[in-house]
């Protein structure tokens, strides 16, 4: 990735489908889980859709702490139960703690339209959080949405565009 960024410095980021390309070529023993399911636990998603290596420490230890304490398939496993409207066994139940966690943590890696997803359905309850991680909560779902609007707002100005030329 950062040979890539070196001979194109303009871009944010790298499109999916040319990871895909180099991941299919270049990676010999490839894992288990699909490139789409990793990805998020290495790199972030820039509002562009691309994907961009963390900037500092800060953001590298934090997708670090991500992948070992496996928070993103917690969050995509508990959103699964939520979207097959199946019932969520009591072991796979957050509490109201640990959902202000994942949103805050959606937020940080670029997930929006799960940190937003689960602030809606996730059954979280503002009254057993402590004021002030309440107030961080309902900012880091603003965050999510503010930034869903925004990139669906780019999206259809692109769309506009490709119709017109």
């Amino acid at each position: 990735m950062p040979t890539y960024l070196e001979k194109e410095p303009w871009r944010e980021g790298i499109h999916y489908s040319d990871l895909f390309e180099h991941y299919l070529y270049a990676v010999k023993e490839k894992p288990r889980r699909q490139l789409a399911d990793w990805l998020l636990d290495y790199f972030y998603k820039t509002p562009d859709g691309t994907y961009r290596l963390p900037v500092d420490e800060g953001e590298a230890q934090a997708k670090e702490d991500a992948r070992a304490s496996g928070v993103h398939r917690r969050i995509k496993r508990f959103l699964a139960y939520l979207a097959n409207g199946s019932i969520v066994p009591d072991h796979e139940r957050p509490n109201a703690a640990t959902l202000a966690d994942w949103i805050r943590h959606c937020k940080r890696a670029g997930l929006y339209e799960q940190g937003k997803l689960l602030y809606e359905q996730g059954g979280l309850n503002l009254d057993h959080l402590p004021k002030e991680i309440a107030v961080d909560v309902e900012e880091d779902y603003q965050v999510c949405t503010r930034m869903l609007t925004r990139s669906g707002g780019e999206q259809r100005k692109k769309r506009k565009a490709r119709t017109k030329a």
